[in-house]
């Protein structure tokens, strides 16, 4: 999901497309959640099955258990997740590298071993080291949309909110018989632009030498 919006919008981004930018960066965030939360209801749904097949190498019960529970508790973090990672698309596709690095070394590093010590240091903690996860993607989704508004001033806001249609360029392949070349010159005309065949594209670059 992350390299088709960094594919997406730095096309749409380098044509200074305002809307499609704005519904690349829109959709990008809302598919990628709904992804990810197909994700989360699959290993919470699979959880205790998948947990099970410890027991296939001689695990005991209790390894199981904290196995499951670890699924159940650590996957609520891909929603979060699935959001980072999806900023971290749109960043790089306006231009930006060390700010995509720095949500990176949020969620991986630095809010997780932090988060992860002090739940070492309660009782319960083969139980609650595993919320480490959920809550260090979700501080890191809060700084990353911070990230992504400060981005967004700089980068998008000063686009005119207008299209660029006059670069608009629409090439028909055909082969012999298919009336191509009137296909073409219709749409050209639906669409109000500039219709070239082989004998105008000719001319004007004949009268260029000249």
């Amino acid at each position: 999901m992350s390299n088709t919006i960094i594919s997406i919008l730095s096309f749409n981004y380098g044509m200074k497309d305002r809307k499609r930018i704005d519904e690349c960066i829109k959709f990008g965030i809302i598919d990628t959640i709904i992804v990810s939360l197909m994700i989360t209801l699959l290993f919470e749904l699979l959880a205790h099955p998948l947990s099970q097949l410890f027991g296939l190498s001689g695990s005991t019960q209790e390894m199981i258990d904290i196995c499951s529970t670890a699924l159940h508790i650590a996957s609520l973090g891909f929603v979060f997740m699935g959001i980072s990672v999806a900023i971290q698309g749109v960043l790089q596709s306006i231009g930006y590298a060390i700010r995509p690095l720095i949500i990176a070394l949020l969620r991986l590093v630095i809010f997780v071993f932090p988060i992860a010590y002090f739940f070492t240091l309660t009782e319960n903690v083969t139980t609650l080291v595993w919320w480490t996860f959920p809550i260090s993607e979700l501080l890191t989704v809060i700084v990353s949309f911070i990230i992504l508004k400060k981005s967004y001033n700089e980068r998008i806001s000063p686009i005119k909110n207008e299209s660029i249609t006059n670069n608009l360029v629409i090439a028909i392949s055909r082969e012999h018989g298919t009336n191509g070349k009137e296909i073409a010159r219709q749409v050209a005309k639906e669409l109000n632009i500039e219709f070239y065949d082989k004998e105008r594209s000719k001319n004007l670059l004949l009268n260029m030498d000249l």
